[in-house]
């Protein structure tokens, strides 16, 4: 990104590279101005929500789910408390950005919460779909 934006807080990731370079908005510019940052901080309160849900990073096995008592209640540690409000936005926003399509909700993932590097003209186009679903479901 370059000396003039060492110190960023974007650009320690590649969604924020990709916000510092103004890649995250449309091509067609037809859009109003902020929409850079607008789909930046979409996905960053995304990746806030995947974290509360899941854990940093690391999906939860279903093996949980599986080990289940004789009532059929999921045996959950007493330390891993539930927020069930960022549950549904969480899953609420997957729902929005999976109408997009399955490969736009997995390049979304992929480079919002697992930090991998946007290698493609169609890959940045499918995150620039799930941001911009994101943004419309607020």
């Amino acid at each position: 990104v370059g000396e003039a934006h060492a110190y960023d807080y974007r650009a320690g990731s590649p969604l924020g590279v990709l916000a510092i370079r103004g890649a995250l908005a449309a091509d067609d510019a037809v859009e109003p101005d902020g929409q850079n940052e607008r789909r930046f901080v979409a996905g960053m309160r995304f990746a806030a929500l995947h974290a509360a849900v899941w854990g940093i990073r690391s999906p939860k096995s279903c093996l949980h789910s599986m080990v289940a008592g004789a009532g059929g209640q999921a045996v959950v540690s007493p330390d891993q408390s539930r927020d069930a409000a960022k549950e549904e936005r969480y899953f609420a926003a997957t729902v929005v950005v999976a109408r997009a399509g399955q490969g736009v909700l997995s390049t979304l993932r992929n480079v919002v919460v697992y930090g991998a590097e946007v290698s493609s003209v169609a890959e940045l186009d499918r995150l620039r779909l799930g941001l911009a679903a994101l943004v419309a479901a607020q």
